[in-house]
This record gives C-alpha cells, sequence and structure tokens, in this order.
C-alpha cells in the first residue's frame, strides 16, 4: 500500500474518530442532563409524597374533627328534640286540664239552662220559649278528638297485644292474633329469643 493511501486512510480514520467523540461528549452530556433532571425529579417526587402524606394527615384530622362537630351537633338535636317534646307534652296537659275544666263548665252550663228553663215553665207553662241548640263547634272538636283518640288507644293496645303473645310460652298466642299482627309478634319473639341468646353468651 502506497503512504498517500495510507494517509488517507488514517485522516479519515481520525476524522470519523472525531465524530465519535464529538457524539460522546454530546451523549454524555445530554446524560448529565437528563441525570441532573432525574435527581430533581426524585427530590420533586419525594417532596410532593411527603406533601401528599402531610395533606392525608391533616385531611384525616380534619375528618375527624367534622366527625366530632357532627357527634356533638346531634346530641345537641337530640337534647333539643327531648326539651321539644317535653314541652309539647306539658302544653298538651295543660291544654288536656283545661279541657277538662271547660268541658266542667259546660256541664254546669247545661245543669243551669235546663234549671232557668224549668224556672220559666213554672212560673208559666204555657210558655213557648225553647231552649236554642247548642253551637255545632264542640262537637265538631270532640269528634276529632275521639278519633285521634280511638287511633292512638288502637296502637297502643296492637303493641301490647303483640308484645304479650311474643312473650308467651307457647305459639297459640300469636296463631290467635290478626294477620296483620301476627308477623309483628313473630318477629318480636324472633328479637326477643336471639336477644337473650346474645346476653347469655356475652
Amino acid at each position: 500500500m502506497e503512504r498517500q493511501q495510507v494517509e488517507q486512510k488514517l485522516a479519515t480514520a481520525e476524522a470519523q474518530r472525531a465524530q465519535a467523540a464529538r457524539r460522546l461528549a454530546e451523549n454524555e452530556q445530554r446524560l448529565a442532563q437528563l441525570e441532573d433532571e432525574r435527581v430533581a425529579l426524585l427530590n420533586g417526587a419525594e417532596m410532593a409524597r411527603r406533601g401528599v402524606s402531610d395533606f392525608d394527615e391533616h385531611l384525616e384530622r380534619l375528618r375527624s374533627e367534622l366527625a366530632a362537630v357532627q357527634i356533638d351537633e346531634a346530641r345537641a338535636d337530640v337534647v333539643q328534640s327531648v326539651r321539644s317534646r317535653d314541652q309539647a307534652v306539658e302544653q298538651a296537659a295543660a291544654t288536656f286540664e283545661a279541657s277538662l275544666v271547660a268541658l266542667r263548665r259546660i256541664d254546669q252550663a247545661r245543669v243551669s239552662v235546663a234549671e232557668a228553663h224549668g224556672r220559666l215553665r213554672a212560673l208559666e207553662p204555657t210558655a213557648r220559649e225553647s231552649v236554642p241548640p247548642e253551637p255545632d263547634t264542640l262537637e265538631e272538636k270532640w269528634a276529632e278528638f275521639a278519633s285521634v283518640f280511638q287511633e292512638r288507644t288502637g296502637r297502643q293496645l296492637e303493641t301490647d297485644l303483640v308484645d304479650a303473645a311474643a312473650r308467651s310460652v307457647t305459639l297459640r298466642a300469636i296463631d290467635e292474633l290478626p294477620g296483620h299482627l301476627r308477623e309483628l309478634a313473630l318477629q318480636r319473639r324472633h328479637d326477643l329469643m336471639h336477644g337473650g341468646t346474645k346476653r347469655r353468651a356475652g
């Protein structure tokens, strides 16, 4: 091989080597940049992970606080509801007492009307005046009250019947109940039996 050819091949190889060296330097520089980015991303991810963990703990504390507030509000609602119920009961009792007094007054007034009319007829047997009928207001309200009272009394009676049949030693008492009460009595009996079993097991 001639010298010129060798020198040409050497120059070509050196150029190719320089080009490869440049690519290597560029790639190493890019790798270094990517490594810096990777480290930055890892650090950022770790910081974000810690932030998420902190927020999770903060959210858990807030949820616990909210649950505590809701429980306090529920307790307050129970207290207020009981207070309102008791006030309603007291008002109803006072109303019933007033109604009883009013009914006694009505009875007394009816007696007075009858006595007055009797005295008039005694003084003037031919008197044609008749006693006017009473207003219908009381009868209407009394019928409404009687309906509500019968409904409430009936519900309480059914409850007592169901409970008594459920506690009976035999099932005959349940079988003798009306159909709409029989299923309630069976369920009540089931609850009583399983409730007693749980207490003995405990």
